[in-house]
């Protein structure tokens, strides 16, 4: 019998020189770049090389040598291990810099002068109101965890400092219930939802299980559910077609001292303490005034409409193509909903409001619409957007079809992450 000799890893020895949009850093070699996840620009670093393209290398950082300008020890225990936060081992100020450079990299390649104004910057814990983990099963015991980095093994968690603290502590809770509930069960994930109003004096937490659940499963639900501390839980299909809901499942939402309610599922702001901070930035963009009508292109549960009918007693439409992210109840009568896709919604209007808000999904504007935006033109139109390429893609397009670009205001909603969120105000 043959034995195979195993392959001598490749480990190689050099200085990262930056860090790309993905997050990774670069290190350059005579053969091309080598990619190295959790690193920052000036670490010297032996790195075991993972994968090889044809262009390109992904290493694995396996020794820090010498430390690079900025590194720190990241307040996750999980860092490093599960996906999240590509960035949290460089101090928040570098992460900041790091991603202006990059938002000014971005303009710069479609060829895009503006002024930006001043970083509004997340606290660095506790911020996000949403956690969506997945169920492994780990030595007989069934985990929640976070995928790792470009894969899809998943790593139990424990708690995330990222977390509102009611979902950190929810957490542990929700591992034990999974566990009591009969083996029959296929769990996938569990999702936690997190609201607090403050004219709200009940403090909102939702829970979301997936799977294929046996009929001795949804007994044991029923009857332990109340064990959670949850103001409400959905029991979903993987389809995520809820099978039953019991409490009160709905999510609170405040916008300028107003609250109203939308269905769990509802697409909302993911950071709990710069939601209020973006509704006004695209508020001072949009510049509404009290006869003006408004468009909410992509309204999601309508946190931008609300804001809105705050400052006009004119006609406010939320378009989105998923009525069950609207809002339930509690909206002004001005407001309506419209159940529809932006462009068909856009080509079957013959005059614009005056201001139209959009906040895209992460690809951006499609051609479409930015062909019926040329057409009616509004006067003014307010682009809000997570992706930065998509964000300089669709400003050029506006631009072309006659917009101004006024300025761009950074949100940094997604701290130690390489997203950031960016209004930009637009006028004929």
């Amino acid at each position: 019998m043959k034995i195979k000799t195993p392959k001598t890893p490749e480990i190689i020895t050099g200085k990262i020189d930056t860090i790309s949009k993905q997050g990774n850093g670069v290190l350059y070699t005579d053969s091309g770049p080598v990619y190295v996840p959790y690193s920052v620009a000036g670490d010297e670093v032996d790195v075991r090389i993972v994968k090889t393209a044809a262009t390109y290398k992904i290493g694995r950082l396996v020794r820090l040598i010498k430390r690079g300008e900025g590194r720190r020890l990241s307040a996750c225990l999980h860092h490093a291990r599960c996906g999240g936060c590509q960035l949290d081992q460089i101090e928040l100020a570098k992460q900041i810099e790091l991603k202006g450079r990059w938002l000014k990299e971005s303009l710069d390649a479609a060829g895009i002068q503006s002024p930006i104004r001043s970083w509004i910057i997340s606290p660095e814990t506790e911020f996000r109101n949403r956690i969506q983990l997945s169920v492994v099963e780990v030595g007989g015991t069934l985990r929640l965890g976070l995928n790792r980095l470009h894969s899809a093994v998943i790593e139990p968690i424990d708690s995330c400092v990222r977390q509102d603290p009611k979902i950190q502590a929810a957490i542990p809770r929700f591992e034990a219930f999974i566990n009591q509930v009969p083996r029959n069960c296929d769990w996938h994930q569990v999702i936690i939802r997190s609201s607090e109003p403050k004219n709200n004096p009940i403090e909102v937490l939702v829970g979301i299980l997936v799977g294929t659940f046996s009929e001795d499963g949804v007994q044991a639900i029923r009857a332990q559910w109340e064990t959670l501390g949850v103001t409400g839980l959905v029991v979903c299909g993987t389809d995520r077609v809820p099978i039953f809901e019991l409490g009160n499942t709905n999510i609170p939402v405040e916008v300028e001292g107003h609250t109203f309610n939308t269905r769990w599922d509802a697409f909302q702001q993911a950071n709990r303490f710069l939601t209020a901070d973006l509704v006004k930035v695209v508020m001072d963009a949009a510049d509404i005034h009290a006869h003006h009508r408004i468009w909410d292109l992509y309204g999601g549960a309508g946190l931008f409409a609300f804001a809105a009918s705050n400052r006009t007693s004119n006609e406010i439409v939320s378009v989105d193509t998923a009525l069950s992210g609207h809002a339930l109840a509690g909206f002004p009568k001005q407001l309506r909903f419209v159940q529809a896709s932006v462009g068909d919604f856009l080509s079957a209007q013959s005059a614009a409001a005056d201001v139209i808000i959009c906040d895209p999904p992460r690809a951006g504007l499609s051609p479409d619409v930015i062909v019926q935006i040329g057409r009616l033109r509004p006067k003014t139109v307010v682009l809000v957007s997570c992706q930065l390429d998509a964000f300089s893609r669709d400003a050029k397009r506006l631009i072309s079809a006659g917009y101004h670009l006024d300025w761009i205001q950074p949100v940094d909603m997604f701290a130690h992450t390489v997203h950031l969120e960016v209004v930009g105000r637009f006028t004929l």
